[in-house]
């Protein structure tokens, strides 16, 4: 009963201290569930307009066919009569990808929903009512003729300053428009947020000192922008930041101790990274599709993840980890645990023949991930594990594995297609996995396993493929 009281008391604690748009919506959603329980939703269509009912007397209004509304101007109505029934209208849901060039909207609409106008490329000018009280993320994304947003003086939720959309107390950039090629966030900002300039024309942005935290998708799909000068009072940046972005080098500063997941995904034109003494992790899939050639991993790094996109570059060289790393080592480029008995990543330049040292006992999943020009590895004595995805897609035609192995994973040969030759113990027959030989793995008729008795026999590599 005790750690009840205390749970709804820090609960209270953190709705009333909740800036007023962030309130606001906690509530919305609160009242939509309760009263969702009392009167089930109702879907119709009048015209080329589709609503939804929020409760007995409101709805939402989006276009009835996706992408699809009669006028340039969209008009928004407030209210509709249907089956004899009076609505209000107070939420535009969806107009994603229409050709609308403005919109009207009445007093009965205070909710403007997530994606509700996103991709809308002739939309040029957007001006936020005074009551509209929540709009949701991304409700502009990809508007990229939309070269402001403003906000009604008395609106008491938003404010807009130079067209970019921010909070009433001017401490979160919430949206900039799509069009707007240049962007001097406002002193007092401190929070970059969710998807804020996300698919728009952004080439240049001025982040003040003020800002500590850039959310979710950020700059996501900015392909103009090559470059961004992030203040040391930043101590946050969160998942896919900057992917699908233009940016072609960047210095993290040393505030940041974190490279979150996706964060630099698919940055193709990105050549150049910075990573400070103060990075102790480096999560799933952040530097996935860039274009660095070496990779250099400081002494504070204590957690890559094995995810195998992580490190999944087309023009990746070499990893080279810094001595005084407690985690991690590196050998000729090659990424190891720092004992060197698990072999964790080969870089996808990495070309012929590849002798895996005697002290390694683990090859890691997605060790050589899409090592096309890899044609063979020796695996020592001693091995006893192979990973998930190891030698997914290498250019590997044979391999010998040792008797000492006790555990070959799921797809570790998975799209070898070269491979037509491989020998194995038959200690592992038992725990080979169906799908170890996958899609793929065309020219891999047999498999030659070893007996302790030194015979040998053929077995057709089928049973183990899918």
């Amino acid at each position: 009963m005790k750690q009840r009281i205390i749970i709804s008391v820090i609960a209270l604690s953190l709705l009333t201290t909740m800036p007023a748009w962030g309130q606001t919506s906690v509530i919305r959603r609160e009242k939509q569930q309760t009263q969702s329980t009392k009167t089930p939703k109702k879907e119709f269509s009048v015209g080329a307009y589709k609503y939804v009912t929020l409760d007995g007397a409101s709805v939402s209004i989006s276009a009835k066919e996706w992408g699809k509304v009669p006028d340039k101007e969209l008009v928004i109505p407030s209210s509709i009569e249907y089956q004899g029934k009076k609505y209000t209208v107070k939420k535009i849901d969806c107009f994603q990808y229409c050709k609308i060039e403005s919109v009207k909207i009445p007093s009965s609409v205070t909710e403007i929903g997530e994606s509700a106008f996103a991709h809308c490329a002739s939309l040029s000018a957007f001006t936020v009512p005074s009551q509209i009280r929540t709009i949701g993320v991304c409700a502009f994304e990809g508007c990229k003729n939309l070269q402001e947003i403003k906000v009604d003086p008395s609106n008491q939720f938003f404010t807009s300053v130079d067209g970019v959309l921010y909070d009433k107390q001017k401490t979160k950039l919430l949206a900039s428009p799509g069009g707007k090629t240049n962007c001097n966030i406002l002193s007092g900002v401190k929070t970059i947020g969710f998807a804020a300039f996300r698919d728009s024309k952004l080439e240049s942005v001025i982040v003040p000192r003020s800002v500590n935290t850039i959310e979710s998708c950020a700059f996501w799909g900015c392909k103009q922008m090559k470059s961004i000068d992030i203040p040391t009072s930043v101590t946050t940046i969160s998942d896919y930041v900057f992917a699908f972005s233009g940016i072609e080098k960047i210095v993290i500063p040393s505030s940041i101790n974190t490279i979150p997941k996706h964060a630099f995904s698919s940055c193709k034109n990105l050549k150049e990274i910075s990573i400070p003494q103060s990075i102790n992790r480096i999560e799933d899939e952040a530097l996935r599709d860039c274009c660095i050639k070496i990779l250099n991993i400081p002494a504070s790094v204590q957690y890559i993840s094995e995810d195998t996109g992580t490190l999944n570059i087309d023009s990746l060289q070499a990893i080279n980890v810094e001595t005084g790393n407690t985690k991690y080592s590196s050998v000729d480029g090659v990424l190891y645990n720092k004992s060197k008995s698990v072999l964790l990543r080969v870089p996808k330049l990495k070309q012929g023949e590849f002798i895996i040292p005697p002290s390694v006992k683990d090859i890691a999943k997605g060790a050589f991930y899409y090592c096309k020009d890899i044609s063979s590895v020796i695996v020592p004595q001693g091995v006893t594990t192979i990973g998930e995805w190891a030698f997914c897609n290498t250019g590997i035609a044979e391999m010998n594995v040792p008797s000492t192995i006790k555990s070959i994973s799921r797809y570790s040969f998975w799209g070898c297609s070269k491979l037509n030759k491989l020998s194995l113990p038959s200690s592992i027959l038992g725990s080979l996995k169906k799908g170890t030989f996958n899609y793929g793995c065309y020219g891999l008729k047999v498999i030659t396993v070893r007996y302790p008795n030194g015979q040998t026999k053929e077995l057709n590599a089928d049973k183990w493929k899918e």
